[in-house]
């Protein structure tokens, strides 16, 4: 994805008219300092996903939130 990396915001960006369902965001969210992950979706995919639906394996790490904060 990038965040800038490719020239514009999201790699995607470079496809006109393509809008992906889903986007895995990993390293570049947190500035590579931290272990930080999100996912990006369209309301119609985000409908079907309920608390509990989904896991992680470093939730709720308000340093790494922070981070991510000020990455973006």
């Amino acid at each position: 994805m990038g965040f800038g990396r490719t020239g514009k915001l999201m790699g995607i960006d470079h496809e006109e008219g393509l809008v992906p369902d889903m986007m895995v965001l990993g390293k570049s969210l947190s500035g590579g300092m931290m272990p930080v992950s999100g996912v990006l979706c369209r309301n119609e995919v985000a409908q079907h996903i309920k608390p509990g639906d989904h896991g992680c394996t470093y939730g709720g790490n308000p340093l790494a939130m922070a981070t991510a904060h000020a990455a973006v």
